[in-house]
């Protein structure tokens, strides 16, 4: 028993967190983010620090791809098996590929921009080495892998570019994740995507 006057010590359940990671020239701030940030409200939203705006480069910044998901990794840390992460556009590519290594509690998959392995050979050369100047041999050598969760949901639009859609398709029926094709839907967090969105979280 406390002696009188003893402060109780009052233990707090933690909240599972969330991490974002958003689409080239995004931000978390962003009215879309924050309005998936306010449903997902049984989540502490952890801010991840990393580069999105920087438009001379497809991946926001000029360290090699590896670089950018291992130094993700360190902010993450472990112990993430209640946590969820959620990836839009090459946003969810970097998150596809944290999924890799790390188990997260759920993983949503937004728009997976369909840039690795063989994948880089669909798109024009030029665009390609233009848009992907650091990252474009190295994304070249990378696969789409087995994640560590199981609970992942891939979402793509219905008027997406035909790779994209048929990436995720691919990946999701192979690795027997749900996925969701909104209709309508394009390579924008609009309202009919959000709406998809707030469904799955």
């Amino acid at each position: 028993m406390l002696a009188k006057g003893t402060p109780q010590l009052i233990m707090k359940k933690n909240r599972p967190k969330l991490y974002i990671l958003p689409g080239w020239g995004d931000r978390t701030t962003d009215p879309a983010y924050r309005r998936i940030i306010s449903w997902a409200s049984k989540y502490e939203f952890v801010p991840l620090r990393f580069a999105t705006r920087n438009r001379k480069h497809a991946l926001g910044s000029t360290k090699s791809l590896t670089e950018i998901v291992a130094d993700l990794r360190n902010q993450i840390g472990t112990n993430t098996s209640h946590d969820m992460i959620f990836g839009f556009s090459i946003g969810a590519l970097l998150a596809y590929l944290l999924a890799q290594k790390i188990l997260f509690g759920k993983v949503i998959i937004c728009s997976i921009s369909p840039t690795l392995g063989p994948d880089l050979k669909t798109y024009p050369l030029k665009e390609v080495r233009k848009a992907f100047p650091a990252h474009y041999k190295e994304m070249g050598k990378m696969g789409y892998s087995k994640l560590a969760s199981k609970n992942v949901v891939l979402l793509y639009g219905e008027k997406e570019q035909a790779i994209l859609k048929k990436r995720s398709i691919k990946i999701a029926k192979r690795q027997r994740f749900k996925f969701v094709e909104i209709k309508g839907g394009e390579h924008i967090l609009n309202n009919a995507y959000l709406g998809a969105i707030k469904h799955v979280l």
